[in-house]
C-alpha cells in the first residue's frame, strides 16, 4: 500500500523534498548573510573606535614631539650652568647652603623678575638696591 502510494505520487514526493531541501538551504543562506551583515557592521563600528583611537594616539605623539624638542633646548641652555656648577669646589658649594645666603639669592631673584620691587622680608637689600616703584 505505501508503495503504490509513493509510486503513484513519486513525482510529486520528489518535488516536495526538492522544494524542503531547497528551501532549508535558502533559509540557511539568508542566516549567514544576516550574521555577516551584523559582523561587518560591528566591524564598522570598530573602524570607527580604532580610527578615533589612532588620532588621539597621532595627536600625543606630535605633543610629545614638541615636548622633546623643547626639553632638548632647555638641556642645550643649561648644559653651560651645569658645567660651571660642576667646577665650583664642594667646601664653596657646602657656604652656599648657608640660609641667609639663599635667603639674598631669593630676594635678588625676586627684584630680578619683580621689575624693580624688592618683596616683603628683604628689607636689608633696600639700601644696596636702587629705588623704583612698581609698574602699572
Amino acid at each position: 500500500m505505501w508503495w503504490t502510494f509513493i509510486w503513484k505520487y513519486k513525482t510529486l514526493i520528489i518535488i516536495a523534498i526538492a522544494v524542503v531541501v531547497v528551501g532549508s538551504y535558502i533559509a540557511f543562506l539568508r542566516v549567514s548573510i544576516w550574521t555577516k551583515d551584523i559582523k561587518l557592521k560591528e566591524q564598522g563600528v570598530q573602524i570607527t573606535v580604532l580610527e578615533r583611537q589612532n588620532t588621539v594616539l597621532q595627536q600625543n605623539a606630535d605633543a610629545i614631539k614638541k615636548q622633546n624638542e623643547a626639553l632638548k633646548n632647555i638641556q642645550k641652555a643649561v648644559a653651560p650652568l651645569q658645567n660651571m656648577v660642576s667646577k665650583i669646589p664642594i667646601e664653596s658649594k657646602e657656604k652656599l647652603k648657608d640660609a641667609n645666603i639663599t635667603k639674598a639669592n631669593d630676594c635678588i631673584v625676586d627684584y630680578a623678575n619683580g621689575s624693580g620691587v624688592l618683596p616683603e622680608g628683604c628689607d636689608a637689600f633696600k639700601t644696596n638696591v636702587p629705588e623704583s616703584k612698581p609698574s602699572n
